[in-house]
Protein backbone atom coordinates (compact mmCIF):
# COMPACT_ATOMS: atom_id res chain seq x y z
CA UNK A 1 0.00 0.00 0.00
CA UNK A 2 2.98 2.40 1.02
CA UNK A 3 4.90 1.81 -2.09
CA UNK A 4 1.69 2.77 -4.39
CA UNK A 5 1.35 6.04 -2.86
CA UNK A 6 4.66 6.87 -2.24
CA UNK A 7 6.72 9.41 -5.28
CA UNK A 8 10.40 8.63 -4.74
CA UNK A 9 11.21 10.29 -1.20
CA UNK A 10 7.91 11.35 -0.53
CA UNK A 11 5.58 9.26 1.51
CA UNK A 12 2.07 9.68 3.39
CA UNK A 13 2.79 9.67 7.09
CA UNK A 14 -1.22 7.97 7.47
CA UNK A 15 -1.16 5.65 4.06
CA UNK A 16 -3.98 3.58 5.43
CA UNK A 17 -6.26 6.46 5.81
CA UNK A 18 -5.23 7.98 2.19
CA UNK A 19 -6.27 4.48 0.84
CA UNK A 20 -9.44 4.51 2.55
CA UNK A 21 -10.28 7.82 1.15
CA UNK A 22 -9.56 6.66 -1.90
CA UNK A 23 -11.78 3.25 -1.82
CA UNK A 24 -14.64 5.75 -0.59
CA UNK A 25 -13.90 8.09 -3.97
CA UNK A 26 -13.87 4.62 -5.90
CA UNK A 27 -16.64 3.13 -4.92
CA UNK A 28 -19.28 6.77 -4.39
CA UNK A 29 -17.99 7.75 -8.30
CA UNK A 30 -19.21 3.83 -9.31
CA UNK A 31 -22.18 4.06 -7.58
CA UNK A 32 -23.45 7.46 -7.64
CA UNK A 33 -21.83 9.13 -11.28
CA UNK A 34 -21.27 6.00 -13.17
CA UNK A 35 -17.39 5.99 -12.67
CA UNK A 36 -16.82 9.04 -14.29
CA UNK A 37 -15.84 12.10 -12.47
CA UNK A 38 -17.30 14.17 -14.81
CA UNK A 39 -20.61 13.60 -14.13
CA UNK A 40 -20.01 15.28 -10.81
CA UNK A 41 -19.15 18.81 -13.08
CA UNK A 42 -22.45 18.11 -15.48
CA UNK A 43 -24.90 17.54 -12.34
CA UNK A 44 -23.40 21.14 -10.65
CA UNK A 45 -24.52 22.69 -13.92
CA UNK A 46 -21.32 24.86 -13.93
CA UNK A 47 -22.61 26.21 -10.51
CA UNK A 48 -20.61 26.10 -7.26
CA UNK A 49 -23.51 26.37 -5.22
CA UNK A 50 -26.83 25.32 -6.46
CA UNK A 51 -30.48 24.84 -5.47
CA UNK A 52 -30.04 22.42 -2.21
CA UNK A 53 -27.09 21.05 -2.30
CA UNK A 54 -26.79 20.78 -5.88
CA UNK A 55 -23.71 22.80 -6.83
CA UNK A 56 -20.22 21.25 -7.23
CA UNK A 57 -18.91 21.91 -3.61
CA UNK A 58 -21.88 20.47 -2.27
CA UNK A 59 -22.01 17.49 -4.31
CA UNK A 60 -18.29 16.54 -3.56
CA UNK A 61 -19.43 16.29 0.11
CA UNK A 62 -20.21 12.76 -0.39
CA UNK A 63 -16.81 11.67 -0.65
CA UNK A 64 -15.37 11.52 2.28
CA UNK A 65 -12.10 12.84 1.45
CA UNK A 66 -14.39 16.30 0.61
CA UNK A 67 -16.38 16.56 3.94
CA UNK A 68 -13.53 19.32 5.79
CA UNK A 69 -16.39 21.99 7.20
CA UNK A 70 -14.22 24.81 5.57
CA UNK A 71 -13.93 23.11 2.14
CA UNK A 72 -10.37 23.08 1.23
CA UNK A 73 -9.55 20.44 -0.82
CA UNK A 74 -13.33 20.97 -2.76
CA UNK A 75 -12.81 24.79 -3.89
CA UNK A 76 -9.05 23.70 -4.78
CA UNK A 77 -9.98 20.92 -6.73
CA UNK A 78 -12.74 23.53 -8.75
CA UNK A 79 -9.78 25.90 -8.84
CA UNK A 80 -7.65 23.12 -10.73
CA UNK A 81 -10.50 22.03 -13.16
CA UNK A 82 -11.48 25.82 -13.73
CA UNK A 83 -7.74 26.52 -14.36
CA UNK A 84 -8.26 23.99 -17.12
CA UNK A 85 -10.99 25.14 -18.53
CA UNK A 86 -12.99 21.97 -17.92
CA UNK A 87 -15.98 24.14 -16.57
CA UNK A 88 -15.70 27.73 -16.10
CA UNK A 89 -18.62 28.36 -12.87
CA UNK A 90 -21.30 30.63 -13.21
CA UNK A 91 -21.09 32.05 -9.74
CA UNK A 92 -18.21 33.47 -9.82
CA UNK A 93 -19.43 35.29 -6.14
CA UNK A 94 -19.51 31.89 -4.31
CA UNK A 95 -15.69 31.62 -5.13
CA UNK A 96 -13.53 30.82 -1.69
CA UNK A 97 -9.89 30.83 -1.49
CA UNK A 98 -8.77 27.00 -0.07
CA UNK A 99 -7.49 27.87 3.28
CA UNK A 100 -4.36 25.92 3.67
CA UNK A 101 -1.90 27.05 6.57
CA UNK A 102 0.23 28.96 4.55
CA UNK A 103 -3.03 31.14 3.98
CA UNK A 104 -3.75 31.08 7.70
CA UNK A 105 -0.16 32.26 8.37
CA UNK A 106 -0.01 35.12 6.33
CA UNK A 107 -3.96 35.94 7.65
CA UNK A 108 -2.66 36.23 11.22
CA UNK A 109 0.67 38.05 10.46
CA UNK A 110 -1.01 40.67 8.36
CA UNK A 111 -3.85 41.22 11.31
CA UNK A 112 -6.38 40.74 8.96
CA UNK A 113 -8.09 38.24 11.05
CA UNK A 114 -7.59 39.14 14.84
CA UNK A 115 -7.63 36.81 17.61
CA UNK A 116 -7.14 37.60 21.26
CA UNK A 117 -3.69 36.81 23.25
CA UNK A 118 -3.90 33.75 24.34
CA UNK A 119 -4.70 32.18 21.26
CA UNK A 120 -1.79 33.81 19.63
CA UNK A 121 0.55 32.34 22.54
CA UNK A 122 -0.89 29.37 22.41
CA UNK A 123 -0.44 29.10 18.72
CA UNK A 124 3.52 30.69 18.98
CA UNK A 125 4.12 27.67 21.57
CA UNK A 126 2.67 25.12 19.15
CA UNK A 127 -0.34 24.12 21.71
CA UNK A 128 -2.56 21.48 19.43
CA UNK A 129 -6.10 23.04 18.56
CA UNK A 130 -9.40 21.40 18.32
CA UNK A 131 -10.92 20.74 15.68
CA UNK A 132 -13.85 23.17 16.37
CA UNK A 133 -10.76 25.83 17.02
CA UNK A 134 -9.45 25.26 13.82
CA UNK A 135 -12.74 25.19 11.97
CA UNK A 136 -13.67 28.42 13.29
CA UNK A 137 -10.09 29.98 12.62
CA UNK A 138 -10.07 29.10 9.33
CA UNK A 139 -13.70 30.00 8.24
CA UNK A 140 -12.51 33.62 9.89
CA UNK A 141 -9.56 33.65 7.50
CA UNK A 142 -11.33 32.09 4.50
CA UNK A 143 -13.99 35.29 5.07
CA UNK A 144 -11.23 38.21 5.66
CA UNK A 145 -9.62 36.95 2.30
CA UNK A 146 -12.93 37.01 0.55
CA UNK A 147 -13.65 40.47 1.76
CA UNK A 148 -10.30 41.44 0.30
CA UNK A 149 -10.82 40.40 -3.05
CA UNK A 150 -14.00 42.14 -2.78
CA UNK A 151 -12.58 45.23 -2.07
CA UNK A 152 -9.34 44.69 -4.56
CA UNK A 153 -12.19 43.03 -7.13
CA UNK A 154 -9.84 40.18 -7.38
CA UNK A 155 -11.07 36.45 -8.64
CA UNK A 156 -10.54 34.67 -4.81
CA UNK A 157 -8.59 31.70 -7.29
CA UNK A 158 -6.40 34.37 -8.89
CA UNK A 159 -5.79 35.82 -5.09
CA UNK A 160 -5.05 32.52 -3.76
CA UNK A 161 -2.10 31.74 -6.46
CA UNK A 162 0.00 34.64 -5.33
CA UNK A 163 -0.75 33.76 -1.53
CA UNK A 164 0.32 30.52 -1.55
CA UNK A 165 3.53 31.05 -3.12
CA UNK A 166 3.86 34.18 -1.28
CA UNK A 167 3.49 31.92 2.38
CA UNK A 168 5.85 29.73 0.95
CA UNK A 169 8.87 31.96 -0.57
CA UNK A 170 8.16 35.17 1.63
CA UNK A 171 6.18 35.05 4.55
CA UNK A 172 7.93 31.52 5.43
CA UNK A 173 7.65 29.58 8.64
CA UNK A 174 11.60 29.57 9.63
CA UNK A 175 12.35 33.06 7.94
CA UNK A 176 10.23 35.69 6.91
CA UNK A 177 11.47 38.31 4.30
CA UNK A 178 10.28 41.07 6.74
CA UNK A 179 13.49 39.65 9.23
CA UNK A 180 15.62 37.64 6.86
CA UNK A 181 15.46 40.28 4.18
CA UNK A 182 13.79 39.41 0.75
CA UNK A 183 15.02 36.47 -1.16
CA UNK A 184 15.11 35.57 -5.26
CA UNK A 185 12.35 32.97 -4.56
CA UNK A 186 10.80 36.06 -3.01
CA UNK A 187 11.23 38.31 -5.73
CA UNK A 188 9.70 35.70 -8.07
CA UNK A 189 6.88 35.05 -5.82
CA UNK A 190 6.34 39.18 -6.43
CA UNK A 191 6.45 39.24 -2.91
CA UNK A 192 9.53 42.06 -2.58
CA UNK A 193 9.03 45.72 -3.37
CA UNK A 194 13.10 46.75 -3.44
CA UNK A 195 14.61 44.70 -0.62
CA UNK A 196 11.83 44.76 1.52
CA UNK A 197 8.59 42.67 1.38
CA UNK A 198 5.67 44.51 -0.33
CA UNK A 199 3.21 44.11 2.56
CA UNK A 200 5.81 45.50 5.28
CA UNK A 201 4.07 48.81 5.23
CA UNK A 202 0.42 46.89 6.01
CA UNK A 203 1.49 43.96 8.11
CA UNK A 204 0.46 44.25 12.07
CA UNK A 205 3.42 41.68 12.31
CA UNK A 206 6.25 44.45 11.26
CA UNK A 207 5.51 46.03 14.18
CA UNK A 208 3.89 44.08 16.82
CA UNK A 209 6.10 40.39 17.06
CA UNK A 210 3.25 38.53 19.09
CA UNK A 211 1.93 38.17 15.69
CA UNK A 212 4.94 36.75 14.12
CA UNK A 213 3.12 33.74 14.83
CA UNK A 214 3.64 29.77 12.81
CA UNK A 215 1.04 28.21 11.79
CA UNK A 216 -1.41 26.63 14.30
CA UNK A 217 -1.05 23.22 15.08
CA UNK A 218 -4.21 20.85 14.16
CA UNK A 219 -2.26 17.67 12.83
CA UNK A 220 -4.61 14.74 14.03
CA UNK A 221 -6.84 15.18 10.82
CA UNK A 222 -7.18 13.99 7.42
CA UNK A 223 -9.35 17.61 6.13
CA UNK A 224 -6.19 18.96 4.64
Amino acid sequence: MLSWLSVEGARPPDAHVRAELLRDLGVKLKALFDGDPYRIVVESGGYLRRGVGQGFIDLLKVFKAYQDPVEKKAFLLAKFIERREVVIFQDPQNKEVPVDNHLTRVALRTGIVDVDRETLELIAAGAPFRPQEDVMLRLAVREAYRLVAQEAGVDPFIMDDFLWSFGRSCCTFEAPACISGCSARCSSAGGCEGDRCILLPACRASSERLYMVPEHNFMDTWWY
